[in-house]
């Protein structure tokens, strides 16, 4: 039996979509129905009734559904005992940029003094390629945005809130509940990021009747900071300026019309077992407060 007509299977039910398991698997719809095709001919039985873009499973795949899972899990665990790192080991640990610039350099000398005869090494890419790279074991585990993948395991690490920055004693932190009109009247930083649900903010401004003053735009969440620095505004995610409202340098304006968070978890592979994960599970919440995260 092909474990990849089983994962194909697999993740096909889990998304309930042809075109998502394709995706998640990064291969072409075609070759997921293929798949799926050759395994209901080596098990002499149909697992999907399809009807035009509509499918279920059958009750024949409904029964072999949890044993097609089990048999995903062993294979993944038996892959990871096949290395198990060692004391003197280097371990991957794989981040999406934000995580990287603002939560790694913390995190990692922490790891470093649990473990001082471990190489830690980082890889940093989008939240897509980190998943594939956890998948196939390149890296220990990934700190990226939720995922419900089912080849994957995700335990909450953070909700990365985002706040209306502005710089020390500006006028703004002197209102206790500043409107929408209020901030309208300052120059804003819009800080572009799609890793964010961004349309949030801008849908906030629909009701004014005139363009809010967006004085500038970026990507770089340092040049953003320094434009707030010297008196401008803008919403930026909470992970990046925790630095500097430890320091006083920037604070932070909660506002009663905004609710944008981003989660952040600790993906690794399915079903595996690891020290380093362990003991970043045991003290999150802990080193989370440090940071002024939670």
């Amino acid at each position: 039996m092909n474990i990849d007509h089983l994962e194909a299977f697999v993740y096909v039910n889990h998304f309930e979509s042809f075109r998502k398991a394709a995706d998640a698997l990064f291969l072409s719809q075609p070759s997921v129905s293929a798949r799926i095709q050759s395994l209901e001919r080596e098990l002499n039985t149909k697992l999907f009734l399809r009807k035009g873009k509509q499918f279920h499973l059958t009750e024949q795949g409904k029964n072999f559904l949890p044993y097609a899972e089990e048999i995903l899990k062993s294979y993944q665990n038996g892959k990871k005992q096949l290395h198990v790192p060692n004391e003197k080991d280097q371990v991957t640990i794989g981040s999406n940029l934000l995580m990287a610039q603002y939560y790694l350099p913390y995190l990692l000398p922490y790891l470093s003094n649990c473990y001082p005869n471990v190489t830690f090494k980082t890889m940093t890419t989008t939240n897509d390629s980190m998943l594939e790279a956890i998948l196939n074991q390149q890296v220990e585990f990934g700190l990226m945005k939720h995922t419900s993948h089912p080849g994957v395991d995700s335990f909450k690490l953070l909700d990365n809130q985002i706040h209306l920055i502005v710089p020390p004693e500006h006028e703004l932190l002197s209102i206790e509940k500043p409107t929408i009109e209020d901030i309208s009247r300052y120059p804003i930083v819009f800080y572009q990021c799609g890793s964010f649900d961004w349309a949030m903010i801008h849908k906030i401004f629909e009701a004014l009747p005139e363009t809010p003053n967006i004085g500038f735009h970026t990507d770089n969440l340092e040049v953003a900071k320094e434009l707030i620095r010297h008196g401008k505004v803008g919403f930026l995610p909470e992970l990046s300026v925790m630095k500097e409202l430890r320091e006083g340098t920037l604070m932070k304006k909660k506002l009663n019309m905004l609710s944008v968070s981003h989660q952040i978890s600790l993906v690794s592979l399915k079903g595996t077992k690891s020290v380093f994960t362990d003991r970043v599970k045991a003290i999150y919440q802990q080193f989370n407060r440090s940071l002024m995260l939670a």
